[in-house]
């Protein structure tokens, strides 16, 4: 803060010192997606609503003359039931982030935040113990569809501890799920095909090993019922990858369904063998999500039609959700209020969760503002929760989580820490396994070498607690990597991935001096202290700026009064010191009074 006097020196007081890191954003904005009313049917199954269901459920949205009308808000989930889903919010400039929400209640409950690092697409194992999930962690460049190249699958206990990376392939993968056993996973994978990647649905083990390609888009028949090629017309990159999306197994294991490139659901067994399309879907226009029942009886499907809408004067799309056999047979239609995608079953299979929305007047894009569940025999739609503005959904599940397990390990914050800086962990144990006297767990690492390293090795839970933190240092890393740390005690073990992304410069302002008085329009001299509190030396190239503002808060618009660029590289954990002449202009003064001067840099 500085007192600052138009034609003579009076006393200045620097109070207040600012010093951020600046990163280039890349811009968002939700996908378009162009709709066709060209579609073509399939010869054996396919049915559009009749003109009695249609006015029973007119396009959602817009009217809301949806038959599913929505309940009374009085009706809970099954004892200690969960929902869990990921939601992607943001500033549309680099800031999106993805956070695993979970909800109790269908009263529009608060919903309580699981993962907040960068993590979407959750989905339970049958017997609710653990949690699968995506992970964009271990590439936070500024702007998802960036780091939507390092999707990676992560496993995870049902409370949110033991987080375990299960890929490292840094190419996009998503979408996971379990079978029944809890021993494989199914998903969308990738590999490299020179600028581009080949989608395919892999398998592989519990622990990420033996992964499997399963099916890729040669399954089935490359043609729709009528002859017609219709590969790749279509696609929305929140619900499918590379053209495939859902992929589950069936209740007993031995089959997987998926949907590919908006046109058909497929399935294949198991082991990869018999790859057939099980059902068109009639207008191809958007991606079928298809999900078995818990029994494995019934497949949900999302299906869409058109309807006239007198304020448009023009015919619009709405969506709806089909119910099939286990071998694609029709067996019913239902009309969710406001339902747009990713339909799951409750565990007893007398419900389905679905994310409501709608698609835009011109059909050109959807949008997607709450949870609601629909019964499958009683159709009437409750509301989970809203989220008004801008922002959207990605995976939904829906099972009763197990209690956590014994022993559970987290990471703190910082996570991901960057390479040659430091974290903590946390150990939570079960108060059973604390002797009056408390009790020691050991440390380890496993994975990957030269990532990490621990200043000790054993951590002290004392009587009476049931958490002790430990630190954790990062060596120097020129790529992002990661590794794991493990707690073990009395056949208890734990484990959590560490990500470590790359190493870079990071400059702080450790102190600032002025002269005890100063004018404006007369240059005086500002002495600073520049710190690289980062892993590496920062190059030739980064900016030092001084901005003087009539108030405590610095914008962009507040003027800069002088600058220092290309000073040359600051080793890590270096401190330099700088001189520079800087002047107030007269008119950036309004009078006489206390004002202030930020100092910024910017490697």
């Amino acid at each position: 803060m500085a007192n600052v006097k138009r034609n003579s020196f009076i006393p200045i007081n620097l109070t207040l010192i600012l010093s951020l890191l600046i990163s280039v954003s890349a811009t968002f904005a939700l996908t378009a997606r162009q709709v066709s009313r060209n579609s073509q049917k399939n010869p054996q199954t396919a049915r559009l609503a009749t003109p009695e269901e249609k006015s029973r459920n007119p396009r959602p949205g817009k009217t809301d003359k949806s038959p599913s009308t929505p309940a009374g808000n009085n009706l809970l989930l099954g004892p200690a039931e969960r929902i869990l889903y990921g939601r992607t919010e943001g500033t549309g400039l680099g800031g999106e982030k993805s956070t695993i929400y979970g909800t109790q209640t269908l009263n529009n409950s608060t919903p309580y935040s699981i993962l907040t690092i960068d993590d979407l697409e959750p989905s339970f194992s049958r017997d609710g113990s653990k949690i699968v999930f995506v992970s964009r962690r271990d590439n936070l460049e500024p702007g998802v569809l960036v780091r939507d190249e390092d999707r990676e699958i992560y496993i995870m206990d049902s409370d949110g501890s033991n987080q375990v990376r299960l890929t490292n392939n840094g190419t996009p993968e998503g979408q996971p799920t379990f079978s029944p056993d809890g021993t494989k996973i199914v998903y969308i994978g990738s590999v490299p095909n020179g600028n581009f990647f080949t989608y395919g649905i892999y398998t592989m083990d519990l622990d990420g090993s033996n992964p499997t390609l399963i099916a890729d888009e040669n399954c089935g028949s490359p043609y729709n019922g009528n002859g017609n090629q219709k590969r790749g017309q279509n696609s929305d990159q929140f619900l499918e990858l590379g053209g495939f999306d859902s992929p589950n197994y069936s209740a007993d294991g031995s089959k997987v369904i998926f949907g590919l490139f908006s046109e058909s659901v497929n399935r294949v067994n198991s082991d990869g063998t018999g790859c057939q399309v099980l059902y068109f879907l009639e207008n191809a226009s958007y991606p079928a999500q298809p999900v078995y029942s818990p029994d494995g009886t019934k497949i949900a499907v999302v299906e869409s039609d058109f309807q006239y809408d007198p304020d448009l004067d023009d015919d619009v799309e709405f969506l709806y959700l089909r119910i099939l056999d286990a071998n694609g047979n029709q067996l019913e239609d239902i009309f969710p209020f406001r339902f747009i995608s990713t339909p799951v079953w409750s565990p007893d299979g007398s419900r389905i969760a679905y994310i409501s929305g709608e698609l835009s007047t011109n059909e050109s894009a959807e949008f997607f503002d709450g949870i609601w569940t629909v019964g499958v025999t009683l159709v009437e739609s409750i509301q989970v929760n809203f989220y008004p503005g801008l922002g959207f959904f990605e995976g939904l599940t829906w099972n009763q989580p197990t209690a956590p397990p014994n022993l559970r390990l987290q990471i703190e914050q910082p996570h991901p820490v960057r390479g040659g800086l430091s974290t903590q962990g946390k150990v939570t144990i079960d108060p059973s396994l604390v002797p009056p006297e408390g009790t020691t767990i050991n440390l380890t690492i496993t994975g990957n070498t030269g990532v990490l390293s621990l200043p000790q090795s054993t951590v002290f839970v004392p009587s009476g607690l049931t958490e002790a933190t430990f630190p954790i240092d990062t060596l120097v890393a020129t790529t992002n990597q990661s590794a794991e740390v493990r707690a073990e005690i009395s056949g208890n073990t734990a484990e959590h991935t560490v990500s470590v992304l790359k190493s870079r410069a990071d400059l702080t302002i450790t102190e600032v001096t002025a002269p005890t008085n100063v004018s404006a329009g007369i240059p005086f001299d500002v002495t600073y202290k520049v710190k690289n509190i980062g892993g590496l030396a920062t190059d030739s190239s980064w900016l030092e700026r001084i901005r003087f503002s009539t108030d405590s808060t610095l914008e962009v618009t507040d003027p800069q009064i002088g600058s220092r660029s290309n000073p040359g590289p600051v080793a890590p954990n270096a401190e330099v010191q700088v001189t520079e002449q800087v002047n107030i202009g007269g008119t950036d003064v309004p009078g006489d009074g206390d004002y202030y001067i930020f100092v910024r840099a910017n490697p």
